[in-house]
């Protein structure tokens, strides 16, 4: 019996005998009488390479748990203050930029609009592995091919107007007479009279590549959000194209969890239907530059690194179940900075754009408030380290209504502490307007005050 014959008998048998040894424990290692057996057969070359225990997976079961467990590790929280040094460097997606509120166009509230939604956890409905995770990203591509749409404005140049894909759409619901996208406010802002020459321009989308573009209406948008809403008229539209359109299925973004994988998809640079696959870095990120004053607020972002690039503003990010995730929204761009890019959670997704379907805009609870975190006297009464501290108040707000004043220190709403500025902006963008909240506050430096405020309407801008 020749070494060859006797080396390849050996792997067989180590890897046949030894996967009933395996009962959620790692695989011993070889007794020393088996070393000298295996000297005899291997070279010595060979020989080290075996050397050490072995440990593998013996069955897809416990490469399930030991995958489960993996994602059971919190993640590393990442502060809102690693991104200050970088925030001048936050590229959005798209063509332009722009903060306050907008709104074009009408709607009706009497017609109802169906918005899909998963019933089951993002998590638990796909078992994957590397034999099909390529099968699971390119089913979920195609069917969702038709649902991802090009953003075309008619863009002014020395010889007129020149139709330029300057984002991407998604495809979220539909009726008899009309099809649904959303997109990011940035992305149309120059269509609403917002851009360098201040007029509006023309918004088409496009379906399919090299199939022509259709005139879109522009229902609503939303700045503090950066979310926009258009509609599309079937009429002209192939049936063909119609038969194969699936409008995109809502996760339920509060079950998204770090390491999830992520898929997006969108029209980078004008290359239709770009697909790359990533995972969820982060959850719950709060990024820009109004986070602080009294007309901004912390936006709530999924951070994945799959790859995104102007053009892909507006465009999705689908878990493995195939239910979108996020509208992808910015990326960071920074000399050594890579894999920073960043979408609106679904759920918020969700409630956005059935405002603007139900009422044509967005309606947020106002406090009326400039602030920022401060620290306070180590071991004072009041039991906290930080609150956040009143440096400006909006006329006619609800803060200068009700009685608060610049210098007050804000310890809680409704009895939730607010610490520092971004649990205060997450208490205020829970309610609705009317709300009425009870105030706890620190005034003249030790005077604890409780005030009951009624919420107003942030202001609109235009």
């Amino acid at each position: 019996m020749n070494n060859e014959y006797r080396k390849d008998e050996y792997i067989k048998s180590n890897i046949n005998d030894r996967s009933g040894e395996c009962q959620g424990e790692s695989m011993q290692a070889r007794t020393p009488s088996e070393d000298e057996v295996l000297e005899d057969i291997f070279s010595a070359e060979e020989f080290q390479s075996l050397e050490g225990p072995s440990f593998t997976f013996c069955d897809e079961d416990l490469e399930e748990r030991v995958h489960e467990d993996s994602k059971k590790r919190p993640p590393k929280r990442f502060s809102i203050l690693k991104f200050a040094a970088i925030l001048l460097a936050l590229v959005v997606l798209g063509t332009s930029a722009g903060f306050g509120y907008r709104y074009a166009g009408t709607f009706f509230a009497e017609k109802r609009i169906e918005l899909k939604t998963s019933e089951v956890s993002n998590a638990e409905n796909v078992s994957i592995n590397e034999k099909n995770l390529s099968n699971i990203v390119s089913s979920i591509a195609e069917k969702y091919k038709p649902a991802v749409v090009s953003i075309i404005i008619g863009v002014s140049t020395y010889n007129g107007i020149d139709d330029q894909v300057v984002g991407t759409g998604v495809v979220f619901s539909e009726d008899e007479e009309n099809i649904y996208i959303v997109t990011n406010d940035h992305v149309v802002s120059s269509a609403q009279g917002n851009g360098m020459y201040n007029r509006k321009l023309p918004v088409k989308v496009a379906f399919e590549k090299d199939k022509g573009s259709f005139e879109a209406e522009i229902l609503g948008s939303d700045t503090f959000s950066d979310l926009a809403v258009l509609s599309v008229k079937k009429e002209g539209i192939s049936e063909e194209f119609l038969d194969t359109l699936v409008p995109v299925t809502f996760a339920d973004s509060d079950e998204v969890k770090v390491g999830e994988w992520a898929i997006a998809i969108g029209n980078p640079l004008g290359y239709i239907d770009t697909t790359t696959l990533g995972i969820v870095s982060g959850i719950d990120r709060k990024i820009g530059t109004s986070s602080r004053n009294a007309l901004g607020s912390a936006v709530s972002l999924i951070q994945i690194d799959a790859a995104i690039n102007s053009g892909n503003s507006g465009g999705a990010t689908f878990n493995l179940n195939g239910e979108l995730i996020g509208i992808n929204t910015i990326k960071i761009k920074e000399t050594g900075v890579e894999g920073l890019g960043f979408a609106i959670a679904s759920n918020d997704v969700r409630t956005i754009v059935t405002q603007i379907l139900e009422n044509g805009e967005v309606e947020r609870a106002f406090l009326g408030i400039e602030g920022n975190t401060v620290g306070l006297t180590p071991g004072n009464e009041f039991g906290m380290d930080t609150g956040v501290q009143i440096l400006g108040i909006v006329e006619d707000s609800a803060a200068e209504k009700f009685g608060l004043m610049v210098d007050d220190v804000i310890i809680a709403i409704d009895s939730q502490e607010t610490p520092a500025w971004d649990y205060l902006a997450d208490i205020i963008k829970s309610k609705t307007v009317g709300d009425k909240v009870e105030v706890t506050l620190i005034r003249n430096g030790s005077d604890k005050v409780v005030i009951e405020v009624e919420l107003g309407a942030r202001p609109k801008m235009k």
